[in-house]
Protein backbone atom coordinates (compact mmCIF):
# COMPACT_ATOMS: atom_id res chain seq x y z
CA UNK A 1 0.00 0.00 0.00
CA UNK A 2 0.78 3.53 -0.15
CA UNK A 3 0.02 6.35 2.56
CA UNK A 4 -1.98 9.38 1.38
CA UNK A 5 -0.61 11.94 -1.04
CA UNK A 6 -0.16 14.59 1.96
CA UNK A 7 2.45 12.42 3.44
CA UNK A 8 5.95 13.61 2.89
CA UNK A 9 8.49 10.82 1.51
CA UNK A 10 12.18 10.85 2.93
CA UNK A 11 14.75 12.50 0.71
CA UNK A 12 17.62 9.96 -0.60
CA UNK A 13 19.65 9.06 2.78
CA UNK A 14 22.56 6.38 2.05
CA UNK A 15 25.72 8.29 1.52
CA UNK A 16 28.36 7.86 -0.83
CA UNK A 17 31.88 6.10 0.32
CA UNK A 18 33.61 9.21 1.13
CA UNK A 19 30.87 10.66 3.27
CA UNK A 20 29.96 7.48 4.75
CA UNK A 21 34.03 7.71 6.03
CA UNK A 22 33.62 11.00 7.48
CA UNK A 23 29.93 9.87 9.06
CA UNK A 24 32.03 6.87 10.61
CA UNK A 25 35.17 9.03 11.63
CA UNK A 26 33.05 12.32 13.21
CA UNK A 27 31.03 9.19 15.15
CA UNK A 28 34.21 7.79 16.48
CA UNK A 29 35.70 10.40 17.38
CA UNK A 30 32.64 12.84 19.32
CA UNK A 31 29.97 10.68 19.71
CA UNK A 32 31.15 6.69 20.72
CA UNK A 33 31.89 7.86 23.77
CA UNK A 34 29.74 9.40 25.20
CA UNK A 35 29.84 13.12 27.44
CA UNK A 36 26.97 14.98 26.28
CA UNK A 37 29.44 17.02 24.87
CA UNK A 38 28.50 19.31 21.73
CA UNK A 39 29.10 18.34 18.17
CA UNK A 40 30.63 20.72 15.60
CA UNK A 41 29.36 19.92 12.63
CA UNK A 42 31.35 21.00 9.51
CA UNK A 43 30.42 18.13 7.26
CA UNK A 44 29.27 19.28 3.38
CA UNK A 45 26.76 16.88 3.56
CA UNK A 46 23.43 18.10 5.08
CA UNK A 47 22.67 17.58 9.44
CA UNK A 48 19.49 15.83 8.66
CA UNK A 49 21.44 12.67 6.33
CA UNK A 50 24.14 12.61 9.58
CA UNK A 51 21.79 12.42 11.84
CA UNK A 52 19.27 9.62 9.69
CA UNK A 53 22.62 7.85 9.25
CA UNK A 54 23.06 7.69 13.21
CA UNK A 55 19.46 6.54 13.37
CA UNK A 56 19.99 4.04 10.53
CA UNK A 57 23.53 2.69 11.05
CA UNK A 58 24.36 3.21 15.19
CA UNK A 59 20.99 2.38 16.46
CA UNK A 60 20.79 5.76 18.23
CA UNK A 61 17.68 7.90 19.63
CA UNK A 62 17.15 11.59 18.92
CA UNK A 63 15.82 13.68 20.74
CA UNK A 64 14.95 17.34 19.77
CA UNK A 65 14.81 20.84 22.14
CA UNK A 66 15.55 24.38 22.39
CA UNK A 67 17.41 24.10 25.17
CA UNK A 68 20.78 23.00 24.91
CA UNK A 69 22.09 22.44 28.33
CA UNK A 70 20.34 19.15 28.98
CA UNK A 71 22.51 17.33 31.07
CA UNK A 72 19.86 14.38 31.76
CA UNK A 73 17.17 13.48 30.38
CA UNK A 74 14.29 12.89 33.16
CA UNK A 75 10.65 11.50 32.37
CA UNK A 76 7.94 13.88 32.22
CA UNK A 77 4.45 13.88 31.45
CA UNK A 78 3.58 14.05 28.05
CA UNK A 79 0.65 15.71 26.52
CA UNK A 80 -1.15 13.33 23.20
CA UNK A 81 -3.70 11.54 22.03
CA UNK A 82 -2.36 8.18 21.93
CA UNK A 83 -1.89 6.21 24.91
CA UNK A 84 1.60 5.37 24.32
CA UNK A 85 2.58 9.11 24.14
CA UNK A 86 0.72 10.32 27.17
CA UNK A 87 3.42 8.99 29.26
CA UNK A 88 5.45 10.45 31.94
CA UNK A 89 9.08 9.47 29.94
CA UNK A 90 11.63 10.77 28.04
CA UNK A 91 10.49 10.28 24.35
CA UNK A 92 12.72 10.08 21.25
CA UNK A 93 12.54 8.93 18.11
CA UNK A 94 14.67 6.28 15.90
CA UNK A 95 14.96 8.87 12.59
CA UNK A 96 16.89 11.55 12.11
CA UNK A 97 14.65 14.39 10.42
CA UNK A 98 11.46 14.06 12.92
CA UNK A 99 13.67 15.36 16.13
CA UNK A 100 14.38 18.05 14.16
CA UNK A 101 11.08 18.93 13.49
CA UNK A 102 11.13 19.90 17.21
CA UNK A 103 14.11 21.56 17.96
CA UNK A 104 13.30 24.54 15.41
CA UNK A 105 9.79 25.30 16.64
CA UNK A 106 9.68 28.31 19.12
CA UNK A 107 7.41 26.91 21.10
CA UNK A 108 8.07 29.43 24.12
CA UNK A 109 7.82 32.36 22.19
CA UNK A 110 4.86 30.88 19.95
CA UNK A 111 1.48 29.42 21.23
CA UNK A 112 0.58 26.30 19.17
CA UNK A 113 -0.34 22.85 18.91
CA UNK A 114 1.45 20.18 16.97
CA UNK A 115 0.39 17.40 14.77
CA UNK A 116 3.02 15.35 13.15
CA UNK A 117 4.77 11.90 13.15
CA UNK A 118 7.13 9.83 10.95
CA UNK A 119 6.08 6.21 9.96
CA UNK A 120 7.23 3.22 8.01
CA UNK A 121 4.70 0.56 6.47
CA UNK A 122 4.74 -3.32 7.17
CA UNK A 123 5.14 -4.32 3.63
CA UNK A 124 4.54 -8.11 2.34
CA UNK A 125 7.76 -8.98 1.91
CA UNK A 126 8.07 -8.81 5.94
CA UNK A 127 9.96 -5.69 6.10
CA UNK A 128 9.39 -1.82 6.43
CA UNK A 129 8.95 0.67 4.00
CA UNK A 130 11.34 4.05 3.78
CA UNK A 131 9.96 6.72 6.28
CA UNK A 132 6.97 8.90 5.62
CA UNK A 133 6.07 12.39 7.53
CA UNK A 134 3.53 14.84 8.28
CA UNK A 135 3.88 18.20 9.83
CA UNK A 136 1.43 20.74 11.05
CA UNK A 137 1.38 23.62 13.41
CA UNK A 138 -1.28 25.93 14.41
CA UNK A 139 -2.37 27.92 11.40
CA UNK A 140 -2.01 31.07 13.68
CA UNK A 141 1.37 30.12 14.60
CA UNK A 142 2.69 29.08 10.97
CA UNK A 143 1.85 32.45 9.86
CA UNK A 144 5.09 34.15 11.82
CA UNK A 145 7.23 31.49 10.80
CA UNK A 146 8.26 30.70 14.73
CA UNK A 147 11.48 29.09 13.90
CA UNK A 148 14.62 28.86 16.71
CA UNK A 149 17.66 27.41 16.90
CA UNK A 150 17.78 24.90 18.50
CA UNK A 151 19.61 21.33 19.53
CA UNK A 152 19.18 17.45 18.61
CA UNK A 153 20.47 15.19 21.23
CA UNK A 154 21.86 11.56 20.98
CA UNK A 155 20.58 8.75 23.16
CA UNK A 156 21.63 5.43 23.71
CA UNK A 157 18.81 3.49 23.08
CA UNK A 158 19.05 0.42 25.65
CA UNK A 159 16.12 1.29 28.74
CA UNK A 160 13.95 2.60 25.82
CA UNK A 161 10.52 1.13 24.22
CA UNK A 162 9.63 1.33 20.66
CA UNK A 163 5.87 2.41 20.09
CA UNK A 164 3.50 -0.85 19.37
CA UNK A 165 2.41 -0.85 15.56
CA UNK A 166 -0.86 0.97 14.59
CA UNK A 167 -3.54 -1.33 13.27
CA UNK A 168 -5.68 0.40 10.44
CA UNK A 169 -7.62 -1.01 7.67
CA UNK A 170 -5.22 0.17 5.27
CA UNK A 171 -2.30 -1.95 6.96
CA UNK A 172 0.40 -1.42 9.90
CA UNK A 173 2.38 1.36 10.93
CA UNK A 174 5.38 1.72 12.66
CA UNK A 175 5.55 4.86 14.16
CA UNK A 176 9.68 5.89 14.82
CA UNK A 177 8.49 7.01 18.31
CA UNK A 178 10.40 5.14 21.90
CA UNK A 179 9.82 5.88 25.23
CA UNK A 180 12.06 5.30 28.43
CA UNK A 181 10.47 5.71 31.65
CA UNK A 182 13.53 6.19 33.31
CA UNK A 183 16.34 9.16 32.88
CA UNK A 184 18.71 9.12 30.09
CA UNK A 185 22.57 10.81 30.05
CA UNK A 186 22.31 12.00 26.15
CA UNK A 187 25.77 10.68 24.11
CA UNK A 188 25.55 13.95 22.36
CA UNK A 189 24.47 16.91 20.85
CA UNK A 190 24.32 18.95 17.36
CA UNK A 191 22.98 22.15 16.89
CA UNK A 192 20.57 23.04 14.06
CA UNK A 193 18.57 25.75 12.71
CA UNK A 194 15.10 25.74 10.41
CA UNK A 195 17.81 25.48 7.45
CA UNK A 196 18.81 22.19 8.49
CA UNK A 197 15.22 20.62 8.30
CA UNK A 198 14.33 19.76 4.90
CA UNK A 199 10.17 19.54 5.07
CA UNK A 200 10.58 23.50 6.47
CA UNK A 201 8.19 24.68 3.82
CA UNK A 202 6.08 21.71 3.71
CA UNK A 203 4.87 22.66 7.31
CA UNK A 204 0.99 22.73 7.27
CA UNK A 205 -1.05 24.90 9.42
CA UNK A 206 -4.65 23.23 11.11
CA UNK A 207 -7.17 24.90 12.84
CA UNK A 208 -6.92 24.24 16.57
CA UNK A 209 -10.60 23.81 17.30
CA UNK A 210 -11.25 21.45 14.40
CA UNK A 211 -9.04 19.18 14.65
CA UNK A 212 -9.97 18.67 18.61
CA UNK A 213 -13.37 18.17 17.66
CA UNK A 214 -12.24 15.61 15.20
CA UNK A 215 -9.19 14.18 16.93
CA UNK A 216 -12.51 13.42 20.14
CA UNK A 217 -14.63 11.79 17.96
CA UNK A 218 -12.12 10.34 15.69
CA UNK A 219 -8.66 9.19 17.79
CA UNK A 220 -7.63 6.98 15.46
CA UNK A 221 -7.88 9.06 12.45
CA UNK A 222 -4.43 10.65 12.15
CA UNK A 223 -3.84 13.40 10.91
CA UNK A 224 -7.64 14.45 10.76
CA UNK A 225 -7.69 16.18 8.28
CA UNK A 226 -10.93 16.34 5.48
CA UNK A 227 -8.90 16.06 2.61
CA UNK A 228 -11.82 17.49 0.17
CA UNK A 229 -11.93 20.62 2.44
CA UNK A 230 -8.22 20.91 3.89
CA UNK A 231 -6.40 20.04 1.14
CA UNK A 232 -7.82 22.70 -1.50
CA UNK A 233 -8.47 25.01 1.48
CA UNK A 234 -9.39 28.27 0.75
CA UNK A 235 -8.87 31.77 2.55
CA UNK A 236 -11.29 34.50 2.83
CA UNK A 237 -9.19 38.34 2.26
CA UNK A 238 -11.18 40.90 4.67
CA UNK A 239 -10.74 44.17 4.11
CA UNK A 240 -11.63 47.17 6.27
CA UNK A 241 -11.60 51.31 5.72
CA UNK A 242 -9.74 53.26 8.32
CA UNK A 243 -8.92 56.55 9.36
CA UNK A 244 -4.79 56.65 10.54
CA UNK A 245 -6.38 57.19 14.26
CA UNK A 246 -8.19 53.72 13.70
CA UNK A 247 -5.68 51.21 12.66
CA UNK A 248 -4.86 49.96 15.66
CA UNK A 249 -8.10 49.54 16.96
CA UNK A 250 -9.43 47.38 13.09
CA UNK A 251 -5.90 45.81 13.76
CA UNK A 252 -6.94 44.51 16.83
CA UNK A 253 -10.00 43.94 16.28
CA UNK A 254 -8.82 41.61 12.77
CA UNK A 255 -6.80 40.12 15.72
CA UNK A 256 -9.33 39.21 17.85
CA UNK A 257 -11.50 37.57 15.80
CA UNK A 258 -8.99 34.79 14.86
CA UNK A 259 -6.30 36.58 12.20
CA UNK A 260 -2.87 35.99 13.05
CA UNK A 261 -2.43 39.67 11.91
CA UNK A 262 -3.13 42.24 9.74
CA UNK A 263 -1.26 44.81 7.06
CA UNK A 264 -2.12 48.43 6.10
CA UNK A 265 -2.86 48.85 2.37
CA UNK A 266 -2.61 52.76 1.12
CA UNK A 267 -5.78 53.19 -1.01
CA UNK A 268 -6.89 56.57 -3.02
CA UNK A 269 -9.38 57.32 -0.09
CA UNK A 270 -8.88 55.91 3.84
CA UNK A 271 -6.29 53.22 4.08
CA UNK A 272 -7.47 49.60 4.23
CA UNK A 273 -6.68 47.20 6.89
CA UNK A 274 -6.74 43.70 5.67
CA UNK A 275 -6.48 40.54 7.37
CA UNK A 276 -7.34 36.52 6.44
CA UNK A 277 -9.62 33.79 8.44
CA UNK A 278 -9.84 30.33 6.76
CA UNK A 279 -13.24 29.36 4.98
CA UNK A 280 -14.48 26.81 7.17
CA UNK A 281 -17.52 26.47 9.13
CA UNK A 282 -16.96 29.06 11.64
CA UNK A 283 -16.30 31.93 9.28
CA UNK A 284 -20.00 33.19 9.51
CA UNK A 285 -19.30 33.51 13.13
CA UNK A 286 -16.09 35.07 12.92
CA UNK A 287 -17.29 37.88 10.13
CA UNK A 288 -20.23 38.13 12.54
CA UNK A 289 -18.11 39.33 15.67
CA UNK A 290 -16.02 41.17 13.81
CA UNK A 291 -18.53 43.70 12.48
CA UNK A 292 -20.15 44.02 16.04
CA UNK A 293 -16.54 44.54 17.55
CA UNK A 294 -16.45 47.39 14.83
CA UNK A 295 -19.88 48.82 15.42
CA UNK A 296 -18.51 49.10 19.14
CA UNK A 297 -15.36 51.02 18.74
CA UNK A 298 -17.29 54.65 18.83
CA UNK A 299 -18.18 53.65 22.41
CA UNK A 300 -14.39 53.82 22.97
CA UNK A 301 -13.69 56.90 21.40
CA UNK A 302 -12.10 55.55 18.33
CA UNK A 303 -13.22 57.33 15.35
CA UNK A 304 -12.78 56.75 11.23
CA UNK A 305 -13.21 53.15 11.89
CA UNK A 306 -15.35 51.40 8.64
CA UNK A 307 -17.83 49.08 9.68
CA UNK A 308 -18.16 47.81 6.16
CA UNK A 309 -16.52 44.29 5.04
CA UNK A 310 -14.88 44.14 1.75
CA UNK A 311 -14.32 40.27 1.24
CA UNK A 312 -12.32 38.59 -1.57
CA UNK A 313 -11.08 34.67 -1.61
CA UNK A 314 -7.96 33.12 -2.28
CA UNK A 315 -7.22 29.69 -2.66
CA UNK A 316 -4.13 28.00 -0.42
CA UNK A 317 -1.78 28.18 -3.38
CA UNK A 318 -1.83 32.14 -3.30
CA UNK A 319 -2.14 31.93 1.20
CA UNK A 320 1.74 30.58 0.64
CA UNK A 321 3.04 34.24 0.03
CA UNK A 322 0.10 36.29 2.09
CA UNK A 323 2.36 35.85 5.29
CA UNK A 324 4.64 37.93 3.84
CA UNK A 325 2.10 41.01 4.74
CA UNK A 326 2.83 40.55 8.44
CA UNK A 327 6.69 41.42 7.98
CA UNK A 328 7.17 45.17 8.32
CA UNK A 329 9.85 47.66 8.53
CA UNK A 330 11.20 48.31 11.96
CA UNK A 331 13.37 50.26 13.54
CA UNK A 332 16.60 48.80 16.05
CA UNK A 333 18.87 50.70 17.17
CA UNK A 334 19.41 54.46 16.59
CA UNK A 335 20.10 54.28 12.73
CA UNK A 336 18.98 50.38 11.62
CA UNK A 337 15.97 50.33 9.86
CA UNK A 338 14.66 46.46 8.89
CA UNK A 339 13.07 45.86 6.14
CA UNK A 340 11.85 42.58 4.09
CA UNK A 341 12.68 42.89 0.07
CA UNK A 342 8.88 43.76 -0.89
CA UNK A 343 8.65 46.48 1.22
CA UNK A 344 10.15 50.20 0.87
CA UNK A 345 10.17 52.19 4.45
CA UNK A 346 10.39 56.22 4.19
CA UNK A 347 13.61 56.77 5.23
CA UNK A 348 15.30 60.10 7.33
CA UNK A 349 18.26 61.27 6.84
CA UNK A 350 20.98 58.94 8.19
CA UNK A 351 18.94 55.53 8.44
CA UNK A 352 20.77 52.26 7.34
CA UNK A 353 18.16 50.01 5.63
CA UNK A 354 19.12 46.01 6.03
CA UNK A 355 17.20 44.24 3.15
CA UNK A 356 16.64 41.08 4.75
CA UNK A 357 14.13 37.93 3.09
CA UNK A 358 12.69 36.26 5.96
CA UNK A 359 13.18 32.62 5.07
CA UNK A 360 14.89 30.21 6.09
CA UNK A 361 18.12 31.03 7.82
CA UNK A 362 18.17 32.58 11.45
CA UNK A 363 18.40 36.39 11.79
CA UNK A 364 15.51 38.76 10.45
CA UNK A 365 16.33 41.40 12.78
CA UNK A 366 13.49 40.45 14.88
CA UNK A 367 14.53 38.10 17.68
CA UNK A 368 16.31 39.99 21.13
CA UNK A 369 19.52 38.48 20.26
CA UNK A 370 19.69 40.00 16.87
CA UNK A 371 18.84 43.00 18.19
CA UNK A 372 21.24 42.71 20.89
CA UNK A 373 24.00 42.46 18.55
CA UNK A 374 22.72 45.36 16.15
CA UNK A 375 22.76 47.67 18.79
CA UNK A 376 25.74 46.84 19.91
CA UNK A 377 27.50 47.12 16.24
CA UNK A 378 25.94 50.44 15.98
CA UNK A 379 28.40 51.34 19.18
CA UNK A 380 31.54 49.36 18.47
CA UNK A 381 31.49 49.53 15.01
CA UNK A 382 34.11 52.41 13.59
CA UNK A 383 34.93 53.58 9.90
CA UNK A 384 37.24 51.40 8.31
CA UNK A 385 37.36 48.84 10.82
CA UNK A 386 37.12 45.31 10.46
CA UNK A 387 34.63 42.61 11.63
CA UNK A 388 33.95 39.13 11.44
CA UNK A 389 30.65 37.83 11.94
CA UNK A 390 30.35 34.20 13.44
CA UNK A 391 27.38 32.00 13.18
CA UNK A 392 26.20 34.79 10.49
CA UNK A 393 22.43 32.38 9.53
CA UNK A 394 21.41 35.45 7.22
CA UNK A 395 23.95 38.00 7.27
CA UNK A 396 22.37 40.64 8.88
CA UNK A 397 24.99 41.35 11.39
CA UNK A 398 27.78 41.29 8.90
CA UNK A 399 25.67 43.33 6.60
CA UNK A 400 24.83 46.12 9.01
CA UNK A 401 28.60 45.97 9.93
CA UNK A 402 28.94 46.90 6.43
CA UNK A 403 26.97 49.81 6.57
CA UNK A 404 28.50 50.92 9.61
CA UNK A 405 31.69 51.68 7.98
CA UNK A 406 33.89 48.73 8.56
CA UNK A 407 36.12 48.39 5.43
CA UNK A 408 36.72 44.28 5.54
CA UNK A 409 33.84 41.97 6.71
CA UNK A 410 34.05 38.25 7.16
CA UNK A 411 31.16 35.97 8.05
CA UNK A 412 30.86 32.24 8.17
CA UNK A 413 28.58 29.85 8.90
CA UNK A 414 29.19 25.91 8.89
CA UNK A 415 25.80 25.29 6.96
CA UNK A 416 25.93 25.80 3.70
CA UNK A 417 22.36 26.96 2.82
CA UNK A 418 22.87 29.77 5.33
CA UNK A 419 25.82 30.55 3.81
CA UNK A 420 23.95 30.83 0.38
CA UNK A 421 21.05 32.75 1.67
CA UNK A 422 23.80 35.39 3.25
CA UNK A 423 25.33 36.04 0.38
CA UNK A 424 22.48 36.30 -1.14
CA UNK A 425 20.82 38.72 1.03
CA UNK A 426 24.48 40.91 0.93
CA UNK A 427 23.94 41.04 -2.80
CA UNK A 428 20.40 42.53 -2.31
CA UNK A 429 22.16 45.03 0.09
CA UNK A 430 24.94 45.95 -2.48
CA UNK A 431 27.72 45.17 -0.46
CA UNK A 432 30.64 43.17 -0.30
CA UNK A 433 30.61 40.48 2.33
CA UNK A 434 32.80 37.67 2.14
CA UNK A 435 31.21 34.24 3.32
CA UNK A 436 32.41 30.85 3.88
CA UNK A 437 31.55 28.07 5.56
CA UNK A 438 35.00 27.71 7.57
CA UNK A 439 36.17 30.31 10.00
CA UNK A 440 37.80 33.56 9.35
CA UNK A 441 41.51 32.74 9.65
CA UNK A 442 42.61 36.88 10.16
CA UNK A 443 42.04 38.84 13.20
CA UNK A 444 39.77 41.76 13.71
CA UNK A 445 38.17 44.69 15.68
CA UNK A 446 35.31 43.56 16.11
CA UNK A 447 34.50 39.77 16.20
CA UNK A 448 30.53 39.23 16.72
CA UNK A 449 29.05 36.07 17.78
CA UNK A 450 25.36 35.15 18.03
CA UNK A 451 25.01 31.64 18.24
CA UNK A 452 24.20 30.03 21.52
CA UNK A 453 25.40 29.55 24.75
CA UNK A 454 27.27 26.12 24.52
CA UNK A 455 28.73 27.02 20.66
CA UNK A 456 30.45 29.92 22.35
CA UNK A 457 31.63 28.75 25.35
CA UNK A 458 33.20 25.68 23.03
CA UNK A 459 34.35 27.73 20.37
CA UNK A 460 35.90 30.65 23.03
CA UNK A 461 39.20 29.78 22.38
CA UNK A 462 38.47 30.33 18.72
CA UNK A 463 36.83 33.65 19.00
CA UNK A 464 39.93 34.60 21.06
CA UNK A 465 42.02 34.57 18.54
CA UNK A 466 40.06 36.14 15.83
CA UNK A 467 39.99 39.22 17.91
CA UNK A 468 42.61 41.99 17.21
CA UNK A 469 44.62 42.88 20.67
CA UNK A 470 42.40 45.94 21.66
CA UNK A 471 39.60 44.48 20.18
CA UNK A 472 36.13 43.85 20.86
CA UNK A 473 33.95 40.60 21.18
CA UNK A 474 30.28 40.78 21.00
CA UNK A 475 28.53 37.40 22.43
CA UNK A 476 25.26 37.05 22.22
CA UNK A 477 22.35 34.02 22.03
CA UNK A 478 22.32 33.48 25.31
CA UNK A 479 19.52 33.07 27.41
CA UNK A 480 20.22 34.89 30.96
CA UNK A 481 20.48 31.18 33.50
CA UNK A 482 23.68 30.37 30.76
CA UNK A 483 25.08 34.16 31.31
CA UNK A 484 27.80 33.03 34.27
CA UNK A 485 28.60 29.81 32.19
CA UNK A 486 29.44 32.25 29.03
CA UNK A 487 31.33 35.17 31.22
CA UNK A 488 32.89 32.47 32.79
CA UNK A 489 34.45 30.50 29.75
CA UNK A 490 35.35 34.21 28.10
CA UNK A 491 37.20 35.42 31.16
CA UNK A 492 39.09 32.23 31.00
CA UNK A 493 40.57 33.25 27.59
CA UNK A 494 41.74 36.86 29.07
CA UNK A 495 38.98 38.47 27.89
CA UNK A 496 38.28 41.56 29.88
CA UNK A 497 33.95 42.04 30.40
CA UNK A 498 32.95 46.04 29.11
CA UNK A 499 29.53 45.59 29.37
CA UNK A 500 26.49 43.91 29.64
CA UNK A 501 23.52 44.23 27.62
CA UNK A 502 19.86 42.89 28.08
CA UNK A 503 16.37 42.44 26.10
CA UNK A 504 14.00 40.08 27.78
CA UNK A 505 15.17 37.12 28.58
CA UNK A 506 18.14 37.72 26.54
CA UNK A 507 22.07 38.49 27.40
CA UNK A 508 25.00 39.89 25.14
CA UNK A 509 28.40 40.43 26.78
CA UNK A 510 30.95 42.53 25.18
CA UNK A 511 34.34 41.68 25.64
CA UNK A 512 37.46 43.65 25.10
CA UNK A 513 40.88 41.59 24.15
CA UNK A 514 44.33 43.05 25.82
CA UNK A 515 46.72 45.28 24.20
CA UNK A 516 49.97 43.98 23.66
Amino acid sequence: MRPPSYFLTRPPVRPDAATEAAFEALYADRIAQGGGGLVRYALPAPIWQFLCWLADTKGLLLHGSGNGGIERFEPRQSDDIQEFGNRRAVYAASDGIWPIYYAVLDRERHRMSLINGCFRLAEETGGLSEPFYFFSISRDALQRRPWRRGFVYLLPRPGFEPQPPLHTDDGNFHVAQWASLVSVMPLARIAVGPQNFPFLEQIRGHDDAVVWDRAAANPGGFPWLDVKRDMTLRWAEISIDAGPEATDAVGAALSAAGCGGFEVRETAQLPAIVGYLPVDDRLEDRLSSLKDALARLPQYGVTGAGTDLTLRYVEEADWANAWKAFYKPFRVGRRLVVTPPWEHPDLVPDDIPLVIDPGMAFGTGSHPTTQLCLTALEDYVFPHGRVADIGTGSGILAIAATKLGADVVAASDNDPLAVKIARENAAANGVKVEVTEALPTNQYDVVVANILADVIIGMSAELNALIEPGGILIASGIINTREADVRQALEGMGLASVETRRQTEWVALVFRRAEI
